[in-house]
């Protein structure tokens, strides 16, 4: 499985404020458990790009002060481009034009000291709805 870096990291980090990812997208909130896969699901502008941070327990820590050792693309849409910034964020742009279905996987890798230590690896799949 080849992993991906994406040229998206600039844009992330300007698409990345509240306003900006008001604007442009929506993602439903997801768990992140190291070793256990996940889903969940986005809707972002045609051509736009959708930049998420990471968050922990919602109280503005990132991850990866807690673990995040691997962070990439494991599988890219086939009507845009996901990529990743560092350990701390992650994000996708649709091909200018399309609206439609797209999908890619989010591969996340870590540990962190929980009652006991957890690590892993974990795939998370975004399905996306690319609206005008």
């Amino acid at each position: 499985m080849r992993l991906h870096r994406s040229v998206l990291v600039p844009l992330l980090a300007l698409a990345s404020g509240p306003a900006a990812a008001a604007a442009t997208c929506q993602i439903a909130p997801f768990d992140l458990s190291f070793g256990s896969d996940g889903e969940t699901t986005m809707v972002v502008r045609s051509g736009a790009v959708c930049g998420v941070s990471f968050v922990q327990g919602g109280r503005g820590r990132t991850v990866s002060a807690g673990g995040i050792n691997h962070l990439g693309i494991s599988e890219q849409g086939l009507h845009g481009r996901a990529g990743t910034s560092g350990y701390n964020g992650w994000g996708y742009q649709s091909q200018k034009g399309y609206v439609g279905k797209d999908r890619f996987v989010l591969e996340v890798g870590g540990e962190i000291m929980y009652s006991r230590v957890i690590r892993g690896t974990s795939h998370i799949t975004v399905d996306v709805d690319v609206v005008p």
